[in-house]
C-alpha cells in the first residue's frame, strides 16, 4: 500500500501510527511517498528502520501552503511514475481540539485506525548518563512563515532554548544526519527541544522530553499539546513561554 504526504517532518511523522496500526491489521508494509523538502533530506534511515515500512521515495509534487500541513495534498503518485493502490494523508481541516490527536483526524478520512502504543524503533545499545540540547539543524522545519518577535520560527528557537535550558548539557550539531542523532537521543537521560519536526519524533520515541513553546495568540496551550502530542506522556514535560517575554538578537 502506498501512503502519500505532502506535509513538512512533523506531519509525515504523524502518519506513522497510522502505519503501524494499518501493518498489525493487514500485514501489507507501506510504501511512503512524500515530497522533496529539505526536510526529508536524510529521512530514509529512520523510515526504513519501522517495521512497517517497505520503502520511501520523493517526488516533485508542488506545494502551495504548509500552514495547514502541505496543501494540496491529494495526488495520484503514479502521476510520478510510482503505481499502485494509494491512500493520501494531509489535513482536510486546520486541526482543532475536538478533532484529537492529530493521527486520528489524518486516519478519520481514510477509515483507519491509530496504534495508540506505536513506538519509533531507534535502536540503543546502553544508557548514558547525560543531557541533550538539540541546537539550530534539529529545531524547526525550513519554509515556516511564523514569526517571533521578528525571528523566524527556525531562529526562534535557538534563542528560546539558549534562554531556558541549563548550561551544563552537551548539543547536538546535527552534522551526523538524523538517525545517527536520534540513537544519541535515545541515550541520553533527558533531551531539550522547541516546537517542530523533532519534538514530534521524541513523542514518539519513549524518551524524556522537555519541550518549550510561544504562546499564540489564539491557539492556547492546552490546543497544542492535545491536538499535537500524544495524550498523556509521562516522560514529556511542556514549558509555554509567555508572549511578555521577548529575546534579544544580541544575546550570546
Amino acid at each position: 500500500m502506498i501512503f502519500t504526504h505532502t506535509g513538512l517532518l512533523g506531519d509525515f511523522i504523524q502518519t506513522w501510527p497510522i502505519a503501524s496500526w494499518y501493518y498489525q491489521k493487514t500485514g501489507q508494509k507501506i510504501d511512503f511517498v512524500v515530497t522533496d523538502a529539505d526536510c526529508f533530506k536524510d529521512i530514509a534511515e529512520l523510515t526504513l528502520k519501522q517495521p512497517f515500512t517497505n520503502s520511501i521515495r520523493k517526488v516533485p509534487f508542488k506545494v502551495n501552503d504548509y500552514g495547514c500541513g502541505g496543501q494540496p495534498y491529494k495526488f495520484n503518485p503514479a502521476d510520478f511514475g510510482i503505481n499502485g493502490e494509494y491512500m493520501n494523508f494531509g489535513y482536510p481541516c486546520y486541526p482543532q481540539l475536538q478533532h484529537g490527536w492529530i493521527p486520528y483526524l489524518l486516519a478519520r478520512e481514510n477509515d483507519l485506525g491509530v496504534d495508540e502504543n506505536f513506538v519509533i524503533n531507534v535502536p540503543v545499545k546502553e544508557a548514558v548518563n547525560t543531557d541533550v540540547l538539540v541546537s539550530k539543524p534539529f529545531i524547526i522545519e525550513q519554509n515556516q512563515k511564523l514569526q517571533y518577535d521578528g525571528l523566524g520560527k527556525r531562529e526562534w528557537g535557538v534563542f528560546m532554548l539558549s534562554y531556558f535550558v541549563p548550561s551544563s548539557v552537551k548539543t547536538i550539531s546535527g552534522k551526523n544526519g538524523l538517525y545517527a542523532d536520534l540513537c544519541q537521543i535515545k541515550q541520553a537521560s533527558h533531551t531539550y527541544v522547541s516546537e517542530g519536526g523533532l519534538s514530534i519524533i521524541l513523542d514518539l520515541m519513549d524518551v524524556n522530553f522537555t519541550m518549550y513553546y510561544r504562546e499564540q495568540g489564539g491557539c492556547d496551550g492546552r490546543w497544542f499539546e492535545s491536538v499535537y502530542y500524544r495524550q498523556n506522556n509521562p516522560k514529556r514535560k511542556f514549558i509555554s513561554i509567555p508572549k511578555s517575554i521577548t529575546f534579544h538578537k544580541d544575546r550570546t
